[in-house]
């Protein structure tokens, strides 16, 4: 059972009382264009008070099966700064989070704090498999919590949009016992998956499979030419799998590799570079794949801006850059061949996929 008082000496996490009823409706006034936004329960806000009372009644009926609960301060539990739950939504051992601060104590750190302590009670307590957080993927400031509390983001679907500003677009956060609290190896990643796609670490079984990437004149013809087998063996590195940043794109029902895309410091600061199958080409793998790749970067290694380069005569490369949102910042030769240079802010405006 969920202890019904949690607190880290700064904010307390508690089960409804009867006498939260004001208190919840004047947080949730004060704060009512903001959760509209992102919010389904806001958008039938305000409610009359005697629903509200019901409402209160139901949060403390069904403590056990479901536990939603008020953020307040630790000097005063009286003074309710937000409200968040666990809740069995997300199938077997699993609880998923979910969280409002009250918009005149926002970036303060309180729904971090509160996820925290409820991502610890759920371990502990809750004997929890794994801990979720979703949100739509326009919701930079929610998506900071498990980013900050360092869970790691492993789905970026759609989702049908239930609040005015909502993207259509999910992105799932998880935690384990194992990986809690993300004092863990940041490589390999786990897997984040997409419509199509399952973006992971290579495995020893796809080597064949990359070196045909590396020797296709196809895939290789804006990127300096297919190199030779040999030279595509010596490439390799030894240990698949262990090249920070380099991700491989498998289909996501057959698990076979499609392509693969790359994080990489080599010009100085951040660069993504990407490569895909000719039998795939057409079908918006790439974007979602390099989309999905940099939001993993934003979220697990805190990756703010990238850069990408392209051949400007890469008409195809170029468009995808433009759709997921990089601005053209110059040109240079390289290669023997001009060269486009692209830089973008993450998280993406463009969600995608």
């Amino acid at each position: 059972m969920l202890p019904e008082r949690l607190t880290d000496g700064r904010v307390v996490v508690r089960r409804y009382r009867p006498d939260d009823v004001d208190r919840l409706a004047e947080a949730v006034t004060a704060s009512l264009p903001e959760l509209r936004r992102w919010m389904p329960w806001a958008q039938a806000e305000p409610i009359p008070r005697g629903e509200r009372v019901d409402l209160v009644d139901r949060f403390i009926a069904t403590w056990g099966e479901d536990h939603t609960v008020v953020i307040c301060a630790h000097d005063d539990d009286r003074e309710l700064l937000g409200g968040a739950g666990l809740h069995a939504r997300i199938g077997p051992g699993g609880w998923e989070i979910g969280y409002w601060v009250r918009t005149d104590r926002a970036g303060a750190g309180i729904a971090s704090a509160a996820a925290r302590l409820l991502t610890d009670a759920a371990f502990e307590h809750l004997d929890a498999g794994h801990v979720e957080i979703h949100h739509d993927a326009g919701n930079v400031r929610s998506a900071r919590v498990p980013r900050r509390l360092g869970l790691d983001l492993v789905a970026i679907e759609p989702d049908p949009p239930v609040a005015p500003d909502d993207t259509g677009i999910e992105w799932r956060w998880r935690t384990t016992p194992e990986r809690w609290p993300g004092e863990r190896p940041s490589w390999p990643p786990p897997p984040v998956v997409t419509p199509r796609l399952r973006l992971r670490a290579a495995h020893e079984a796809d080597r064949l499979r990359l070196i045909e990437q590396l020797t296709s004149s196809d895939v290789r013809r804006h990127l300096g030419g297919p190199l030779t087998h040999d030279d595509a063996v010596a490439a390799m590195p030894a240990e698949l799998g262990r090249r920070p940043g380099a991700l491989v794109l498998a289909d996501r029902d057959t698990d076979r590799v499609v392509g693969a895309v790359r994080i990489s410091h080599e010009r100085g600061e951040p660069e993504v570079s990407y490569e895909l199958s000719p039998e795939v080409w057409g079908r918006g793998l790439a974007t979602q794949g390099v989309a999905a790749a940099l939001h993993r970067a934003w979220a697990a290694d805190g990756v703010e801006e990238v850069i990408a380069v392209t051949q400007t005569a890469n008409a195809a490369s170029v468009r995808l850059l433009e759709r997921l949102g990089f601005a053209p910042e110059d040109t240079f030769v390289e290669f023997d061949a001009e060269q486009r240079r692209f830089r973008a802010r993450l998280p993406l405006a463009t969600a995608g996929p």
